[in-house]
């Protein structure tokens, strides 16, 4: 039974980081965030290439996308806080609410996989 735990975790855990992955390039494409025609906006799409390069290097195993989930959600943060002290930011709370919403999906996603690492026997 624990392999099966193990592997419901871990493909939730990818649901979630494929949904925050397409959700993000599509509220950056319609232009949600920081505006239409604004060159901030470039900085989610380095989130979710963040994310994928991480799962690449993590190989996809569920205790290194724990690590990849975190290192995305400090990249998410630290972008967020960067757009909304910029000087031409028009609403930087609307920045930190939508930033902190993706970061609790790519906390959520590394929670998932590290219930799958502990199910699987791994290091959680």
């Amino acid at each position: 039974m624990p392999a099966r735990s193990a592997s419901f975790h871990y493909r939730t855990g990818f649901a979630v980081m494929l949904f925050a992955s397409f959700l993000q390039v599509w509220v950056t494409i319609v232009g949600g965030v920081v505006g239409e025609d604004n060159p901030q906006a470039q900085g989610f799409f380095g989130v979710v290439v963040t994310a994928w390069a991480c799962a690449f290097v993590a190989k996809g195993e569920a205790d290194r996308m724990v690590r990849a989930m975190l290192a995305t959600a400090a990249v998410q943060a630290l972008l967020g806080a960067m757009i909304a002290t910029a000087p031409i930011t028009e609403r930087p709370v609307k920045v930190l609410v939508v930033c902190g919403v993706f970061c609790v999906f790519w906390l959520g996603a590394g929670a998932l996989f590290r219930r799958g690492a502990a199910a699987q026997g791994g290091r959680p």
